[in-house]
């Protein structure tokens, strides 16, 4: 009959009830599980974000040392002149560790971990590999170039400009000192006198400031930067001259109380510690991605169960 028949597939007298009035939109929910959320088991969420703070803390600490020793060499007069100071953007590593902590928290939260956050920790460690091997072989090279009796030749350009630089600037030096001979009757020993003392020095044509060190005209930007830094190489290593000795022009001999020798051995000098700091934060670099790569795969099984890598439920 037709109403025996009402809520069957329309077999008479058949008890089998129609699915769609036995299912409500909620009941399918349990059935898709799988397809539309994550199944994570219960404390997942703690020990996914104390995985998270634990990463953060051993980057920090990973990449404290190698950061530190790059933005000294990028602040170091020497190795910004020769070298350069592209080292600074290791400040930016600690920012770049705490903005991937946030990443790594929010999708915790979300419930949408993924395993690579951690391979995006490799990063910074393989940028400051590649920024010690760039400070290490230049250092080496110009290393072995200063100490060289050579002031000329092949990959020795700028060891002669800085030469040249100071012949144009001692060329000053005695046409300041000779003024002031004639003008004041000075000793022909003139250790007071600097070239941050003669007007003829100076860019203004007063000379009043005494603390200005670039010349007043007729030199391009390259011969300025030079004599920028050899003003600050004779202040630190009481030098004078570069590949032959002379006497100091930017700093007097009441400042270093004695003469120095020809700059270029002591900055070579100096360039063999640049070397070897180059050398620690190209090695430390390595050894920490492999620490990390080492402490990655160990706890790949871990990361698994708490659903880095799927629905991966015990």
């Amino acid at each position: 009959m037709p109403g025996s028949a009402t809520g069957s597939f329309g077999i008479p007298g058949s008890s089998i009830q129609t699915p769609l009035k036995s299912m409500t939109p909620g009941s399918a929910r349990p059935m898709l599980g799988g397809m539309f959320g994550r199944a994570r088991p219960p404390g997942a969420a703690s020990a996914s974000r104390t995985v998270a703070y634990f990463c953060t803390l051993i980057q920090l600490a990973l990449f404290a040392a190698p950061v530190m020793m790059c933005v000294q060499l990028a602040n170091d007069t020497d190795v910004v002149y020769w070298i350069g100071s592209f080292g600074k953007w290791a400040l930016l590593v600690p920012v770049y560790v705490l903005l991937l902590h946030l990443v790594h928290v929010t999708q915790i939260t979300a419930n949408k971990q993924n395993g690579v956050i951690f391979w995006l920790m490799f990063l910074p460690m393989i940028c400051l590999t590649i920024t010690g091997s760039w400070y290490m072989v230049p250092a080496a090279r110009i290393q072995a170039g200063l100490f060289s009796a050579e002031c000329s030749g092949r990959g020795l350009e700028r060891k002669a400009d800085l030469q040249k630089a100071y012949e144009q600037a001692f060329h000053v030096y005695n046409v300041c000192t000779e003024r002031m001979r004639q003008e004041q009757g000075l000793e022909a020993t003139f250790r007071h006198v600097t070239l941050p003392t003669c007007k003829e020095w100076f860019q203004n044509s007063v000379g009043s400031n005494h603390s200005v060190i670039l010349p007043r005209s007729g030199y391009s930007q390259d011969r300025i930067q030079d004599f920028h830094y050899l003003a600050s190489v004779e202040a630190s290593h009481v030098c004078g001259g570069f590949c032959h000795s002379g006497p100091a022009l930017w700093t007097g001999y009441g400042q270093h109380g004695r003469a120095g020798s020809m700059c270029a051995p002591l900055v070579a000098a100096k360039f063999r510690t640049i070397k070897r700091q180059a050398e620690i934060i190209f090695w430390v670099s390595l050894i920490n991605c492999f620490i990390l790569l080492i402490g990655y795969l160990v706890a790949r099984p871990m990361l698994e169960r708490l659903c880095y890598f799927g629905d991966n439920v015990d």
